[in-house]
């Protein structure tokens, strides 16, 4: 390999580009030419802006709500210094196929982007959106460029209220599952507690027990428990349809339940016997006075679950209704039709294009030449 053991000579490369000056003006002019042309015949693009103050998701819903304390707890799990924030929760709710299909629906953009189907739809819709937050002020710039600058304002405006919808019907969708949820339970446990009322009214009327002071019950701390169990168990399973078990209420729920069926059993080694508050005639057999302490005591145990479950059901059912309400998106700055084309950039691909072809065109001449230099 031969070895070049002179210095390059400044004037020599002048005097080698010097005598090329033709061939490199005509290049330059060539190309040059033709960024002036794509600059002339390409379709300007506009963009539109809209600015939103992302709703605080906490108070929207439990879905996103549960979306931000599971995505947060990932990251405490992983490590992570970063926590997701409202506005990055709303930028991921834009980016879905559910709101991308609401704006495509408004606007018949199948027919508009000349696409076969919704999924190119999606492709191109994708290509033509951004969504930026701003990481001091906590805003989110909802950008189009399109060529039609008014679309491209309507669209922009319109995933705004796209937003809203999707956030309402999840909302709403999990709360209304809740109150049916927590309505069965409430049925099976009302179903539970008559079935009980009336073997305890068989019992009475057959063994002739009379009612009044010879009836009372007090709850005992094993009814107590197991109500609380039944109770938690229910809330733990209606946790699983929104939660996922490394989501830290989820965990705390599970921990409870552990807790209590922890004191019932530690109150297995227990003999049911008359200290459990339930008074029986003193006329009664032993036998027949155990068959009444159990059923007096399943009757009261019933009554805790169905009040339980009650309460609950009241208060789904309250959070249904909420639910109910239209969310509102804080609107910072809505898209205005644009008045000037943000692409293409003339100035910038004629000047980019001017200085490369030198740039370009120069090397080519001097490697050519490289005997010269």
């Amino acid at each position: 390999m031969p070895q070049f053991n002179h210095e390059i000579d400044l004037s020599k490369i002048i005097l080698v580009l010097k005598s090329h000056w033709k061939i490199i003006a005509k290049f330059t002019c060539c190309t040059t030419f033709i960024a002036i042309l794509y600059c002339i015949f390409a379709t300007p693009i506009f963009t539109a802006v809209a600015i939103i103050n992302p709703p605080n998701l906490n108070n929207v819903g439990n879905q996103y709500s549960n979306v931000i304390s599971s995505a947060n707890a990932l990251d405490v799990e992983n490590n992570s210094s970063t926590q997701k924030s409202d506005s990055d929760i709303v930028v991921a709710i834009l980016n879905t196929k559910t709101v991308n299909d609401i704006v495509i629906n408004k606007f018949n953009l199948i027919k508009e982007l000349d696409v076969p189907d919704i999924e190119k739809g999606r492709e191109k819709l994708n290509k033509i959106v951004n969504f930026t937050p701003d990481l001091k002020s906590g805003f989110i710039a909802i950008e189009v460029s399109y060529k039609d600058p008014k679309l491209a304002a309507l669209i922009a405006n319109y995933y705004i209220i796209a937003l809203g919808q999707v956030i309402d019907n999840s909302s709403y969708a999990i709360a209304s599952h809740n109150y049916i949820f927590y309505q069965t339970q409430a049925n099976l446990a009302l179903s539970f507690l008559n079935q009980s009322e009336s073997k305890l009214n068989a019992f009475v009327k057959k063994y002739g027990v009379l009612a009044g002071s010879q009836i009372g019950v007090v709850s005992n701390v094993a009814s107590e428990l197991q109500a609380q169990l039944i109770g938690a168990q229910t809330e733990l399973k209606s946790m699983e349809y929104t939660l996922s078990k490394d989501n830290p209420d989820y965990k705390e729920m599970q921990a409870k339940v552990n807790t209590i069926r922890e004191q019932i059993e530690s109150l297995n080694d227990i003999n049911i016997d008359n200290n459990l508050g339930i008074k029986t005639p003193q006329s009664m057999s032993s036998e027949l006075a155990y068959q009444y302490i159990n059923l007096v005591r399943d009757v009261k145990f019933k009554e805790l679950i169905y009040d339980g479950v009650l309460k609950q059901k009241k208060a789904a059912q309250l959070n249904m209704f909420i639910e109910q309400d239209p969310l509102t998106v804080q609107v910072i700055d809505p898209a205005q039709t644009p008045l000037h084309k943000s692409k293409p950039k003339r100035l910038l691909i004629i000047l980019l294009t001017f200085i490369i072809s030198v740039i370009l065109i120069s090397f080519y001449v001097l490697v050519k030449n490289k005997s010269k230099l």
